[in-house]
Order: C-alpha cells, then structure tokens, then sequence
C-alpha cells in the first residue's frame, strides 16, 4: 500500500490489570498536571499512544488511547506547558485525530470497540464531549479538519467500497457520508483551508499516492496521482490556503521529501529534505511549515520560512520518539506534536513535543 496506513491496526494486545478505566463516564474529576509530570489514570493503566493534535492560540487538544485501549483525550490552555485529563464516553475505545475551529470547538473522530466510526465535540474546551456515531458504519476513520465550528470534514476506511467522506454542516449534531472514487483504497490524512476547499491523502491499490480534493464543499472530489513509482507513500498534508498545500513523501530511497502546489494539485513542485523516513507536516502560514521525522542517525525537525524553497534541520529531538503522527502550530512559532516513545514503563508510551521557536528547538515531554 502506497499510503501509510497511520495506525489503522496496532497488531499488538496489551493486557493490563487495572482498577478504573480513563474511558469510563464514571470516576474521579479531570485533573490538571504539568508536562513531564506523572498522569494517574489508574493502577497500571497508562497512555499508550497519541495521535491527533490540534491548538488554536494557547488552547490545545491531544487524543489517543490507553494501554486498556480506552479512548484518551487531553486538553491544555497554556499552548502545552500544562494538561489536563478528560473524560470520553466509554464505547470510545480509540481516538484517530482531533480538530479545533476555536479554543472551544473541537471535534475528534475515532472508533468504538466494533471498530465502528464515531465522532466526539466539545463546545467548552474538552471539559465535556457528547458522542455521535457516524452514518454508514465506516471503519477507522482516519483524519479530520474543521475550518469553521459549523463545518468539519472526515476521511475514514469502509471495505469492500474503499475510502468514504463524512461531513457536518451544524458542528457535529449531523453527519452525512459519500463514497470516494473506485480508484481510492485506503485513505489517510485531510487538510480544510477553507469551509468549501479540502485536500487529502488516498492511495491506490497498487503503487503510488494520490491526492484528494473538493473545490466546492464536498459535492464533488477529484483524484489525482501523486507518486506511481514502486515503494513510494505520501504520509502527511497541510494547506495553509486554498490553492496551497505541502505533502511529505516520496519514493523510500533516498529519503521522504516534501511537494508543494500552489495552483489546486494541478502541478506540485519537489524540495529536498535531510530525512530517511517523513513522520509529519504542519505549516503554520503559506509559506512557514515545520516537518518532523528521522535524520541520518537522530529524530530531527526540519523548517522552511520561505515557502520551501530552503529547509534547515533542528537540534536532534528529545523523548526516544519511535513515531510522530501530528503536528500543529497555533503560531508560526509555537508547535505543539504528539507520538509515541519506547523509553517508558509500557511497551509504548504517548509523548508530546513542543517548541516556542519555529522549531529550532524542543522539548519532549511523556503522558505516562
């Protein structure tokens, strides 16, 4: 599969003994913790992984899931210094991605334990969700982009038809889903500049990576091909603007590179980066964007101000991180990812990665 499938199956079981789960609707009050400090979820329950991300100015949402694959769903209101722990409804039993029109409107999508589609909106900052579950039973919903509170866009897996669009117009009260084109097989991760513009990331069943894109709200979608050379993906996507999106990918060797259109996906050109492997892509304007993944030898950041046209690498990245899925800058400053370490007590542990200063330099910080 051309696309990288972002934590579709884990295809590990952990078994934890544990006396209460995060997920559940009953038990203690959300507490508020400071990064880097111990999260008591309960005896022997922990983060597994985090893997959406989304923050507008100092308010910031992470989701995942527990180590008791309970859905995980965190919130800060001082651009990532603090966290606190939220409640989810207890048939969530993971969350894929999160995203905020405001500080206080955010929607995140994921999967109960069916592997049935649903979708979780906070109207007060996470300090409660109501669940919704989304029509046509799609499984693993993949990625979701919210450009206003009204509307939000979704990209989710439905075998055997392939990939599916669910959509809101009220905020998440009323979903509605369409089939993408035959030639989609699997979907990954959608970007919404505008209430009627999206792009997203799909991939074939052969070789390659395709494009996504709606010009008019979702009435209509085109594909077009990204990459058709053997062993190439395309793992991440950002539109800062209608006409202007980065995408992070390429052919496995020499290394992930990141393409750029600034006319709709019509035309994309290539800019090289210092990364074997490309994690994640966010850009926080048109032409400030912020990449994540591995190096030569270390996990490193790479940062372009000029619209891509030069890329210059960080200082290595702390926290062991074996993955980050998500980025998000509030500023062209401040960014705030999140991923998954190995250096912790559990198998996997969710970290989350900020930086104040474009990505010059971070700091790591686990949800144990």
């Amino acid at each position: 599969m051309g696309l990288l499938a972002r934590r579709a199956v884990l295809g590990v079981v952990l078994v934890v003994v544990a006396t209460m789960s995060l997920g559940s609707t009953t038990g203690s009050a959300s507490r508020t913790i400071p990064m880097g400090r111990e999260v008591v979820l309960g005896a022997g329950v922990g983060v597994w992984d985090l893997y959406g991300v989304s923050c507008v100015a100092a308010a910031c949402q992470v989701v995942g899931m527990t180590t008791l694959d309970d859905g995980y769903a965190a919130g800060s209101s001082d651009g990532g210094q603090h966290w606190t722990v939220e409640h989810v409804p207890s048939a969530v039993k993971r969350l894929e991605d999160v995203s905020c029109a405001s500080a206080l409107h955010c929607v995140a999508v994921g999967q109960s334990a069916s592997s049935a589609g649903l979708a979780l909106v906070t109207t007060n900052g996470g300090r409660s969700w109501l669940l919704h579950m989304l029509p046509g039973q799609p499984r693993y919903v993949t990625s979701i982009s919210c450009p206003s509170t009204r509307v939000c866009f979704a990209l989710a897996n439905h075998a055997p038809t392939g990939g599916v669009v669910l959509s809101t117009q009220n905020g998440g009260a009323v979903w509605s889903h369409h089939a993408l084109p035959p030639l989609v097989a699997n979907v990954g991760e959608l970007s919404c500049p505008t209430a009627t513009v999206c792009e997203g990331l799909a991939a074939p069943s052969g070789n390659g990576a395709l494009v996504l894109r709606t010009p008019n709200g979702g009435t209509a979608w085109s594909v077009r091909r990204l990459f058709t050379q053997p062993g190439s993906s395309a793992v991440s996507l950002s539109c800062p603007a209608a006409l202007t999106c980065y995408a992070l990918g390429g052919p496995s060797s020499p290394g992930h590179s990141v393409m750029k259109t600034i006319n709709g996906a019509r035309s994309w050109s290539t800019h090289s980066l210092g990364f074997r492997l490309g994690w994640t892509i966010t850009c926080g304007s048109s032409t400030s964007c912020v990449a994540v993944g591995v190096g030569s030898s270390r996990v490193i950041a790479e940062r372009s101000s000029n619209g891509g046209l030069s890329w210059s690498p960080s200082s290595p990245i702390p926290g062991g991180l074996s993955a980050a899925w998500k980025l998000s800058c509030s500023t062209v400053s401040r960014c705030v990812g999140v991923g998954d370490t190995s250096t912790g007590p559990h198998s996997l542990e969710g970290v989350a990665i900020r930086t104040v200063n474009g990505g010059v330099s971070w700091s790591a910080h686990l949800f144990p």
